[in-house]
């Protein structure tokens, strides 16, 4: 069901109801200190299940919104976004929030070859080959200020079109699952620490030489085809990943 989902490029439910409530909130609706609804009051709004609102209530907790207490209820924070991004990481479906959450601000678009060895070693692509290059800055949807810079690989077997990110309301993935009605199989990520230069700084509003992370993920569709190979790089502070590791019986 998560793939056919992803093929079809459809948000979920609870990507709608999150985006109804920080509306409301940026209005002043919920003004802060104040109380926000319950749960249960959420699903009798919205028509909808328990995970559902939890996953809605989740993001906005995530992005400071709100405060979930155990006793107490939830207390509204704020009525903006904070500039960090936790994104939780579990399952495929989480990996679309990602794409819905932020807007990407192009800056290239065309064929390349790769021919620089540490990108290629990086990213784990063959040198030499072509490849569609999609560059851009990420920001949040409620804030100005640049979460992240992100060059996405493309082998031309599943190249999109330019036209395409116009209309873009999601990750370019699931664009690329859209366009060739492909399942996605998994994806492998890598992330490391490193150092900002003075030019990805400069992109970033990020001081040269201060900490950054690197971020790679690699898109396999169910034959085993890969067909994104994703590079984002996030000044120290902007990006958060969160997951839950259960114990193995």
């Amino acid at each position: 069901m998560t793939q056919q989902r992803l093929s079809r490029q459809k948000a979920p439910r609870h990507t709608d109801i999150h985006h109804t409530l920080t509306c409301e909130l940026a209005a002043g609706l919920f003004p802060v200190g104040g109380r926000f609804p319950s749960e249960g009051e959420l699903q009798q709004r919205f028509g909808v299940g328990r995970h559902t609102v939890r996953e809605a209530l989740k993001r906005l907790a995530d992005q400071g919104y709100i405060d979930r207490r155990t006793k107490s209820g939830t207390i509204v924070l704020a009525t903006q976004a904070s500039e960090r991004y936790v994104q939780s990481i579990g399952t495929i479906e989480n990996l679309l929030n990602f794409g819905v959450d932020t807007e990407l601000r192009l800056r290239s678009f065309g064929f390349i070859r790769l021919r620089d060895p540490d990108l290629c070693k990086l990213l784990e692509l063959p040198t030499d080959e072509r490849w569609l290059r999609v560059s851009g800055i990420r920001v949040q949807r409620e804030i100005a200020a640049p979460l992240c810079y992100s060059e996405y690989y493309l082998p031309p077997a599943f190249a999109i079109d330019r036209d395409v990110l116009k209309h873009l309301e999601g990750p370019i993935f699931a664009a690329v699952l859209k366009q060739y009605s492909l399942q996605l199989d998994h994806v492998d990520q890598e992330i490391g620490a490193i150092a900002l230069t003075t030019a990805a700084g400069a992109l970033l509003h990020a001081p040269a030489g201060s900490p950054g992370l690197t971020q790679v993920r690699r898109y396999f569709e169910s034959s085993g085809s890969l067909i994104q190979t994703a590079l984002n790089l996030y000044p120290a502070g902007r990006y958060y990943i969160r997951s839950r590791i259960e114990r193995w019986d």
